[in-house]
C-alpha cells in the first residue's frame, strides 16, 4: 500500500505543478506539433529543390563522369606518346640502317681499292 500511496502522491504534484502553467496537456502537445511542422517548413525552405539522396546522386554521378574523362584523356595521352616513341624509334633505326649501309660501301670500296693495289 505504500507503493500506491507514493505513486498517488507523486501524480498529484505532477497535476499540481502543471496547474500553475495555464497550458493543458493538449496545449502542450499542439504545441509541440506546431514546432515540429515549422521546423519541417524551415528545413524544405532551406534545401535548393533536390533532397539530401538526389544531391548524393548527382555527386557520384559528377564523380563517375569525371573519371571516365581522366581515364580517356590518360589512355589518349598514352597512345600519343607510344605512337611518337614508335616514329622515333623507327626514325632511330632509319638512321642506324642508313649509317650501316653506307660504313658498308665505304668499307666495300677500301677492299676493292686494296685489293687493285696489290
Amino acid at each position: 500500500m505504500n507503493w500506491t500511496k507514493s505513486v498517488s502522491l507523486a501524480f498529484i504534484l505532477v497535476m499540481l505543478a502543471s496547474c500553475g502553467n495555464n497550458e493543458g496537456t493538449a496545449e502542450k502537445a499542439g504545441k509541440a506539433m506546431d514546432d515540429t511542422v515549422e521546423n519541417i517548413q524551415d528545413a524544405i525552405e532551406d534545401m535548393d529543390g533536390d533532397g539530401p539522396l538526389e544531391d548524393a546522386g548527382e555527386t557520384i554521378d559528377e564523380s563517375l563522369s569525371d573519371a571516365k574523362e581522366s581515364t580517356s584523356e590518360t589512355l589518349a595521352n598514352a597512345k600519343k606518346a607510344t605512337q611518337e616513341a614508335l616514329d622515333d624509334a623507327k626514325t632511330t633505326a632509319g638512321k642506324v640502317g642508313d649509317d650501316l649501309s653506307a660504313k658498308a660501301k665505304e668499307a666495300k670500296r677500301k677492299a676493292e681499292e686494296a685489293l687493285k693495289k696489290n
